[in-house]
């Protein structure tokens, strides 16, 4: 694993960091920066992990420097995500005015809150996006496909009222801290994408865990 990590192929590099984080050596993770700051299909799973490892301040310094490039957009919204640090709530809000983008930064916004769009009235109709589907990247199109289209002006509201109950600097996962009896619960019973994140902060928080597989209906 060791070798592989000291590998010349992109692939193999990612993988075998990943893998070795998984066991523990949590410090490897600043061996992702590179694939985080990346476009490519090595992205979002080196964000998915990185961002759940990296000390606080750290990740922040990491999506600051994303931000340097208009081609990372996607990439910071998803990793404000999966840091869950409700600093970055106003800019998740500001970022939503962005059609290109709006989905994803309110599924961001979901989950860090815990707040879902849909069900609590905080969602628009379908706006005519023909034009703007035109210039997206399919693989955009598709991620975003079943996400609700946020409504700014009731979201920020929202936030202003809500928002003192969450603490800058503290870790947040669907509007609770992180702890394993909520994490298992959300494995049990979230929609797949909450599901998955679960199973994966199960996994790091317990050096050795299986990987949970979120595709079977009783994993516990």
């Amino acid at each position: 694993m060791e070798i592989a990590r000291l590998s010349d192929d992109d692939c193999i590099r990612f993988w075998a960091i990943w893998s070795l984080v998984m066991m523990g050596k949590l410090h490897l993770a600043l061996e992702l920066e590179g694939f985080v700051h990346s476009p490519g299909p090595l992205q979002q799973k080196a964000i998915e992990l990185a961002f759940r490892v990296l000390p606080m301040d750290t990740a922040r310094q990491w999506i600051s420097n994303m931000s340097n490039s208009d081609e990372n957009a996607r990439a910071i919204i998803r990793a404000t995500g999966v840091l869950g640090d409700p600093q970055a709530m106003p800019w998740l809000i500001e970022m939503m005015k962005t059609l290109r983008v709006a989905r994803v930064a309110g599924e961001a916004f979901s989950l860090i809150s815990g707040i879902d769009l849909e069900e609590h009235d905080l969602a628009l109709e379908i706006p005519s996006i023909e034009t703007l589907e035109e210039d997206m990247d399919p693989g955009e199109i598709n991620e975003d496909e079943n996400l609700a289209w946020p409504c700014v002006e009731k979201l920020a509201v929202v936030w202003q009222k809500y928002g003192q109950g969450f603490k800058p600097g503290n870790r947040y996962f669907l509007g609770k801290p992180l702890s394993d009896d909520f994490l298992r619960t959300t494995v049990l019973h979230g929609f797949q994408r909450s599901r998955h994140a679960a199973a994966l902060e199960l996994s790091i928080r317990h050096t050795g865990q299986i990987l949970v597989n979120t595709s079977a209906s009783h994993p516990f």
